[in-house]
């Protein structure tokens, strides 16, 4: 089902999709984009709000006998919500800006996408082939392929390495769980894609989060960068890498890499940037290089804090690839796709079951394992 079958159905949405596809994207990227600002501005706000709030310091000043003048503020934002009432009340436009008298970039916006589509196709449908033929495909023929007895003995032995007898009962019984449900082969589909997701994007976010790490600045920057592509609704980064590279998994991949990178990059800098500056300055006397500084002090002091960036990442990439289930993706997240539309609620509990235990089980050990880390390096 999931051998020839499978990779012929991968190249038919490679070749023949895409097109219809990417046409019907098209027309709604920019009202996407408009409604994603949208979101990030209101988390923003949000944030930026409560930042204010818990960073306010009382202030103290002159009592006044009028009260008014005790409360400028307060009077002042009455005084501004009763103008708002009133123009409202006489001119519409102040009440509810129309879809039709709102100013909209969408159109700019889909032109401009329309333009970038046709520009980069070559290098997009040079890289589908090559991702799918050459890495995809293999890779996710291997998972199908392994038996579920050696991945068990494969897990008991990661964890017995990381936390011992504990840590391998663990692994065992989450997986174990997994296969006895009877969607191991759809589960393997979907650690294949996990697993080749976080690692594009550890090769992308780990060097953006060491150069984000270099002065405050530049971290300040990037981490803002993060923030909004964080808030961005989890849907509209469907619509570009459909329009980029068509219904398959290379779009599924490239969807789930940008929420996968945005928290290796975040702590990525939080670690580097909260080593100790003592010990820095400790390698720097001792005549050590940047690299030298970055490679033997830095990097290992940052890995327990860079470690909790690795699992949420993997915890993104699961949630990313359920959502990336509207593609039509063959793995947990279209069976549960479908148990939704069917109403099959026990169905629906089992694979959503069978997705937090291979949350857990990741939970599980990259948190051993950052414990132990920091005992070894007396933190």
């Amino acid at each position: 089902m999931f051998g020839h079958g499978g990779s012929c159905q991968l190249h038919r949405d490679a070749g023949l999709r895409p097109e219809a596809a990417a046409t019907a994207a098209i027309a709604e990227i920019g009202l996407s984009v408009e409604i994603g600002v949208t979101i990030v501005l209101l988390a923003v706000t949000l944030d930026r709000l409560s930042k204010a709030w818990a960073l306010r310091l009382p202030v103290h000043d002159t009592e006044s006998p009028f009260w008014m003048k005790r409360h400028q503020m307060l009077v002042t934002w009455l005084a501004l919500c009763a103008i708002g009432f009133l123009l409202a009340h006489f001119f519409p436009y102040f009440l509810q800006v129309e879809r039709k008298q709102a100013l909209s970039v969408a159109g700019p916006i889909d032109a401009l996408m329309d333009q970038v589509i046709r520009l980069i196709a070559p290098v997009t449908l040079w890289l589908r082939w090559f991702l799918i033929t050459w890495v995809l495909i293999p890779m996710r023929d291997a998972y199908l392929w392994l038996p579920f007895t050696a991945v068990l003995a494969l897990l008991a032995a990661l964890g017995w390495a990381i936390g011992g007898l504990r840590s391998a009962l663990i692994c065992v019984a989450y997986f174990g769980l997994i296969a006895a449900s009877g969607w191991w082969d759809r589960a393997m589909i979907t650690v294949y894609m996990v697993c080749i997701s976080v690692l594009i994007a550890a090769i992308i976010g780990l060097p953006l989060g060491i150069w984000g790490a270099r002065n405050a600045t530049r971290a300040a920057r990037t981490l803002l960068v993060c923030d909004t592509a964080q808030t961005f609704p989890s849907f509209i980064y469907l619509i570009p890498v459909i329009m980029l590279f068509g219904v398959n998994d290379v779009a599924v991949v490239a969807a789930v890499v940008v929420f996968a990178a945005v928290p290796l990059v975040r702590y990525t800098i939080e670690g580097l940037r909260n080593v100790p500056p003592e010990m820095v300055e400790a390698a720097n006397m001792s005549g050590a290089t940047n690299w030298q500084v970055l490679w033997h002090v830095r990097l290992p002091m940052a890995l327990p804090t860079m470690a909790v960036g690795a699992n949420q990442s993997v915890m993104f990439s699961l949630f990313m690839v359920i959502i990336a289930a509207f593609i039509g993706t063959q793995d947990l997240g279209q069976e549960m796709q479908r148990a939704l539309s069917s109403t099959d609620v026990g169905k629906g509990l089992v694979l959503g079951f069978a997705v937090a235990f291979m949350g857990l089980m990741t939970d599980h050990l990259i948190t051993r394992w950052s414990v132990a880390r920091k005992r070894a390096l007396g933190i």
